[in-house]
């Protein structure tokens, strides 16, 4: 995607949506899902690359067995919660919208999901400091130290995902009036109702 479309998207969603189909751009919020779920496997695997050189030699073939697992894993969950998320937009505008069918609601939503990856670096950033106080020596006691460094989200991130969460919001909102030429009200439901599901699988995850 060039950098002016990917412009119009963030800055201008309404313009971007009416001036290409939803339904060329299915693939594309594809990719921009998996694109995070990319971010998230690197990031954990850097945030280890330290602590793998302290752990016993059990201690890392685990974390391999495991990091093998979410390789699958971490792809398929990241699209099926964006792919709930857009089921749960599709119901709230399809009665509303013209031509709404699954794919193209899929396309406003998940190409939002591009907003999430600076607040994602933001968490991996602050996860290697906690990371740096931590011995992984004994794999035992260095989850104890974990659960007590970080002791939750920080407020700072907290307010960096409600943040995104708006920007989000924003994009689904005029990105569902570009694509169908939605009202204005059902826009703002059908966007509210899903900015406060992805702010919830932010704080409870």
């Amino acid at each position: 995607m060039a950098l002016r479309a990917l412009r119009d998207l963030l800055v201008f969603p309404r313009t971007f949506f009416q001036e290409r189909p939803p339904e060329d751009l299915t693939w594309h919020a594809v990719g921009a899902v998996l694109l995070t779920a990319l971010a998230t496997l690197v990031g954990i695997w850097a945030l280890f690359r330290v602590p793998l050189a302290e752990m016993p030699s059990e201690g890392r073939r685990a974390f391999r067995r495991v990091f093998g697992t979410m390789l699958v894993v971490v792809p398929v969950a990241v699209l099926v919660g964006w792919g709930l998320l857009a089921g749960v937009v599709h119901l709230a505008v399809r009665n509303d919208a013209e031509r709404a069918t699954f794919g193209r609601t899929f396309a406003v939503v998940g190409l939002a999901a591009l907003v999430e990856i600076p607040a994602m670096l933001l968490g991996f950033v602050e996860a290697y400091y906690v990371f740096r106080s931590v011995s992984f020596a004994e794999p035992g006691q260095a989850m104890t130290q974990l659960q007590s460094a970080s002791g939750g989200d920080s407020p700072p991130t907290l307010l960096v995902w409600a943040g995104v969460t708006v920007w989000k919001a924003y994009i689904w909102r005029e990105g569902l009036v570009g694509a169908y030429g939605l009202p204005v009200d059902r826009a703002n439901l059908a966007a509210g109702i899903a900015a406060g599901l992805a702010f919830l699988f932010v704080v409870v995850g």
